[in-house]
């Protein structure tokens, strides 16, 4: 079964996309800051990551370095209200499947993890 890991300080964020992703059957994990997220990514393997690149306590640079060591293998989908170019700028090289601009809609978050899932042929 697809394992996902949603990384947000945002708690109304979190719960709703764990309950929204959960409903639609998948396993689903949290991390509401820098440190949880690197113990569950270190500790757990994901198919797939959500998560927020603008938390208040993680830096641009240090999202880019953490997004930059998880394994090819798990796609990741960015949330961000960046605009394009800047977003597509910090992001470079890195193995990001779709930015999704905030504010988001539920059929996007929903969309986008089936997209990934299909990539992968898992769920």
């Amino acid at each position: 079964m697809a394992k996902i890991l949603i990384v947000t300080e945002d708690k109304l964020i979190r719960w709703s996309l764990k309950e929204i992703l959960t409903q639609e059957g998948y396993v689903t994990d949290t991390a509401p800051g820098q440190k949880d997220f690197l113990n569950k990514i270190s500790n757990n393997l994901y198919d797939l990551i959500l998560a927020d690149f603008e938390m208040d306590r993680i830096k641009s640079i240090e999202m880019q370095e953490i997004m930059a060591g998880i394994p090819r293998s798990t796609k990741i989908i960015i949330l961000s209200s960046f605009d394009d170019y800047q977003t597509e700028t910090l992001l470079d090289g890195l193995n990001i499947l779709t930015v999704i601009k905030k504010p988001f809609s539920v059929e996007q978050i929903k969309e986008s993890a089936k997209k990934a899932f299909k990539l992968q042929n898992l769920r």
